[in-house]
């Protein structure tokens, strides 16, 4: 895999048609819907099929690029099926994990919309498709003016302006703060994003978002429409992204485990985004503790609660995202990584990690600008200002932060250590898998051509095999249960052909008291044991189906 560039399209295809090609046996894949410009979205299957089909064991997803320019989630994606499927055989991990389990993987999401970023170098949240009011002909709509290959930003000099350059770096531009009166020797500047404005009169600057839809509003988790939430769309699974999403998720049903790939901060996020953890479930919560903290150890990431510690606004909350949707409604541990953190790099102690998004300090722009002065290549992060004659705002400036690889997804040389990270993420939450084995296989023989049958079957994973608490509260999973399968010349004398049987819980039920120290006893819930009496000779199948704990299989000898 190549990390000196992001993939586009084409790439993305070819490269999951070359696993497919070198991994037969351990990797598939396939279109789940289409796009709105009817490109296909693709998703993985990785396992060993040796040791059983994808759709019998406990499953983990991961999906990317859910907004089109955070393509930095698409190579943690791409980085993963590469790693974990070269390590097989190799890594005792990646190897136990394959064998155990399968990954579902979603490199591109958005693909209508990262393929517009990547080939325009133009904002679009998500999709390219006209939103909210496809109508209006008054948009700002992003080009690049001066023809030089960049969409950057444009300066005007405005005594009424938000901005001036910075006394420290006359390149930087920084917020005018409330003591800076218009009338001096000082220059204030208006900003623009690069471009123009349709059906300009010469006076009003409307600059309603051309193509604001936002997919992760779009899941029909506590859903609120447009007039209520920027960017929702008019109801949940409108785009058909977001529709194939939830129906090949739903349609996996013994997945544990999720992780939706963001950029950037260089955090890990829980939700939910919209209530608080008192209103979950108590073991739930505990859950989400320690997988949170894990994630955040083996990573370097900072863990937060969305609820609690990542708010655009205080008074405000967001709802409809794709990790909120999968455990509220799905009852699967969930969270959202956002990858890179421009700010870590450059040394700087974020102690607002929301604000710094839209209001950077002086201080931290400087200290990020030597930075990227020292690791990167100038071209590569910054263009100097170089004055433009704008056909309907006269006289501007372009340049700027080139933030497409530098803030919102890292220098491409620093990619293969970011995707790094997000690998030792997902390995980590996968471990929590449930894990159910045969503990013991008796077969007493009896007088009579009688047998007394007895299997013991355990939960040797974390989580129980319904996943979460939440999953039952939502009847998102199935009571297990099993088949036994005999011979024409045989008879069940006592016990069940077939029948439902208890979850098993894993080692999860011992939160939040677990110490070697203070031992707080519990029931052996992780454990069943089944008996039959069954007369004649042969070989008997049994078979059973642990919802999330995945398939199990085993024949006793008569």
């Amino acid at each position: 895999m190549k990390h000196d560039h992001y993939y586009n399209y084409q790439e993305v295809t070819e490269f999951l048609q070359q696993m497919q090609a070198d991994y037969p046996k351990l990797f598939a894949f396939e279109s789940m819907g289409k796009t709105t410009q009817q490109r296909d979205i693709w998703i993985a299957s990785i396992t060993n099929l040796k040791t059983g089909a994808a759709d019998s064991k406990p499953a983990f997803w991961i999906d990317a690029n859910t907004h089109a320019s955070e393509i930095a989630g698409t190579q943690c994606a791409l980085y993963f099926i590469n790693k974990i499927l070269s390590d097989f055989g190799k890594n005792e991990t990646a190897t136990n994990l394959l064998d155990l389990m399968t990954f579902y993987v979603v490199p591109r999401l958005s693909a209508d919309g990262a393929e517009f970023y990547l080939q325009s170098n133009c904002e679009v949240r998500s999709t390219p498709e006209p939103w909210p009011n496809p109508a209006v002909h008054e948009n700002f709509i992003q080009k690049d003016m001066d023809q030089d290959g960049e969409v950057l930003l444009m300066r005007k000099k405005d005594p009424s302006g938000a901005f001036k350059i910075s006394d420290k770096n006359n390149q930087l531009l920084v917020q005018r703060s409330h003591d800076d009166l218009a009338g001096g020797k000082t220059d204030y500047y208006k900003l623009y994003e690069e471009g123009e404005f349709q059906n300009f009169d010469g006076f009003s600057e409307n600059f309603e978002s051309v193509y604001g839809f936002d997919l992760n509003r779009q899941y029909p988790s506590f859903f609120r429409p447009e007039g209520q939430q920027f960017g929702a769309g008019p109801y949940p699974m409108f785009l058909p992204e977001a529709k194939a999403l939830v129906k090949a998720f739903t349609d996996r049903h013994r997945i544990y485990g999720h992780i939706t790939l963001h950029t950037y901060g260089g955090l890990v996020l829980k939700p939910s985004a919209h209530q608080p953890d008192e209103e979950f479930d108590f073991n739930d919560t505990e859950i989400y503790k320690k997988l949170l903290l894990k994630a955040a150890e083996v990573s370097g990431y900072k863990a937060l609660s969305v609820y609690k510690d990542f708010r655009y606004h205080p008074r405000e909350f967001i709802s409809g995202g794709t990790d909120d949707w999968s455990f509220e409604q799905r009852g699967v541990f969930s969270f959202t990584i956002e990858i890179w953190d421009v700010w870590k790099q450059a040394g700087i102690d974020v102690t607002e990690d929301v604000a710094r998004y839209f209001n950077p300090k002086e201080d931290e722009l400087l200290r990020i600008f030597t930075w990227a002065q020292k690791n990167l290549t100038y071209k590569d992060f910054y263009q100097d200002w170089k004055t433009f004659q704008h056909p309907q705002l006269g006289e501007v400036e372009i340049g700027g932060w080139k933030i497409g690889k530098l803030f919102r997804n890292p220098p491409p040389q620093f990619l293969q250590e970011e995707t790094e990270k997000v690998y030792q993420i997902i390995l980590a939450q996968a471990k929590s898998l449930p894990l159910v084995k045969i503990k013991q296989q008796i077969v007493e023989k009896l007088a009579n051509n009688l047998n007394k049958v007895t299997l013991i079957l355990e939960n040797q994973g974390y989580l129980p095999t319904y996943g979460s608490e939440q999953a039952l509260k939502v009847k998102s999973v199935e009571l297990p249960f099993y088949e036994l399968t005999l011979n024409p010349n045989q008879k069940i004398i006592s016990g069940k052909l077939r029948s439902d049987v208890p979850h098993l819980k894993g080692r999860s039920r011992f939160l939040p008291w677990h110490s070697p120290v203070h031992f707080v006893s519990r029931k052996n819930e992780h454990e069943l044991k089944l008996e039959w009496m069954v007369q004649g000779a042969g070989p008997i199948n049994f078979s059973a189906d642990f919802a999330r704990g995945g398939k199990i299989k085993t024949q006793f000898s008569l």
